[in-house]
């Protein structure tokens, strides 16, 4: 169904976004990547790629290391009005990551990271 879409390093996690946010699909992949789509169709039988980042792009160790993100998860509160995502990484982050809607586009940037037991703040790009 997805095959070659979510990603080149084996999917390692597919959740479904809170009734919100539409029928709308994230997932994470092997080599660092985190799609989301939206389903369309008269079926639901077509599926439209509405965001695309590389989380672990800006947090990685800088030696070129590329790291894995291994879970996923939606932020399912009602109160909040953004779409976010809480995921983990094969070396231990755990990233909270929002979204700016930018048309049928989404944007994606940090919020929080959390290693070796404490949380940062993350500012910008």
């Amino acid at each position: 169904l997805f095959d070659g879409v979510v990603g080149t390093g084996g999917v390692t996690d597919v959740k479904f976004a809170p009734r919100q946010f539409g029928l709308k699909i994230a997932t994470a992949s092997h080599d660092g990547g985190v799609k989301t789509l939206l389903a369309g169709g008269s079926d639901f039988d077509q599926w439209q790629q509405v965001g695309q980042f590389e989380p672990t792009k800006k947090l990685s160790s800088g030696a070129g290391q590329r790291i894995g993100v291994t879970c996923l998860d939606w932020n399912p509160s009602t109160l909040e009005e953004r779409e976010m995502l809480v995921m983990g990484t094969d070396t231990g982050l755990v990233v909270i990551w929002a979204s700016e809607g930018q048309g049928n586009r989404d944007k994606w940037f940090p919020l929080t990271l959390h290693k070796k037991r404490r949380w940062v703040q993350l500012r910008g790009d």
